[in-house]
């Protein structure tokens, strides 16, 4: 009966163990099992707000690209009617344009079709920058200063060559007379609105040069 008695108590409170091939207290493998709980659980907790990050990193790029998507719309929906109307008539028309100015090598034909290359070419540019096709910023400091001060001297270039069109068109061909009421009214206009444009963008880009 002690034999029993002494049997029983060791089923109770012993478990074998086997895969370590030993006999261990029934605490000792609550314990074990237990810490592998604790651990498992830490574990999830751990793998859940990695996965949620993603998540949230996902859509932050997804809203990004909807706002750069909508900022390259407007922009095109903004530049590129003067560039196809300045083509247009900078290749035909007949009324004014190819007019040269006395002891002036340039007509107006020649500063609307350049002035639209050069625009076409900003905006690809620009277009590049924005979807980060070329990413400036992973570059050093001195390319950075360097291309920002190519953009101030291109857009003091490009002020100048608007001065130019400028130029031509109120101090020689509208005293003239020979442009259509159309073509009159659209360059006015456009001249006046180019100039404003392109001095808030260089002052612009002089006040970011001086922050950095």
């Amino acid at each position: 009966m002690e034999y029993e008695f002494n049997n029983t108590i060791d089923n109770e409170m012993f478990i074998y163990d086997i895969e370590n091939e030993c006999i261990l207290p029934k605490e000792e493998i609550y314990k074990t099992n237990n810490n592998q709980e604790t651990k498992d659980e830490a574990r999830e907790s751990l793998i859940q707000p990695k996965s949620i990050l993603y998540k949230v990193k996902d859509n932050d790029d997804i809203t990004m690209i909807i706002i750069k998507t909508i900022v390259i719309l407007f922009i095109i929906s903004f530049v590129l009617p003067f560039i196809i109307i300045d083509l247009y008539i900078g290749y035909t028309d007949k009324t004014c344009v190819n007019i040269y100015p006395d002891k002036l090598k340039i007509s107006l034909s020649i500063y609307l079709k350049v002035n639209s290359y050069i625009l076409l070419f900003i905006l690809s540019i620009y277009i590049s920058f924005i979807y980060k096709k070329i990413q400036l910023f992973a570059y050093n400091e001195i390319i950075r200063t360097i291309f920002g001060l190519f953009i101030y001297i291109s857009r003091i270039i490009m002020f100048g060559w608007n001065v130019l069109g400028a130029i031509i068109f109120w101090g020689y061909i509208a005293e003239k007379g020979n442009c259509s009421v159309v073509i009159y009214n659209y360059l006015y206009a456009t001249f006046i609105i180019k100039l404003l444009i392109i001095i808030v963008l260089i002052s612009n880009t002089k006040n970011n040069m001086k922050d950095n």
